[in-house]
């Protein structure tokens, strides 16, 4: 499972003009929970991450921001 982080879950939700109280209810959590793992103030447990992904679909198309680096491909050396 990736590392996971917050703001690329808020910008999930945002992309899919969702509120934290919709995505709490679709992932049976409670708002005041989802709340804080969207903050970043508490790390989900790994059945709440499964929850999060049937939600807003997998961690991997959730909008990659800061947290990411950028890959430059074609112009390293040695590569062709």
């Amino acid at each position: 499972m990736d590392e996971f982080h917050p703001e690329r879950l808020k910008r999930r939700r945002e992309a899919m003009n969702i509120t934290r109280a919709e995505v709490a209810r679709r992932t049976g959590m409670s708002a005041g929970g989802y709340g804080l793992i969207e903050a970043g103030r508490l790390v989900p447990y790994p059945s709440q991450i499964l929850k999060l992904e049937r939600a807003l679909g997998p961690m991997e198309s959730w909008p990659a921001g800061d947290d990411v680096a950028l890959k430059r491909t074609g112009d390293e050396v040695g590569e062709e």
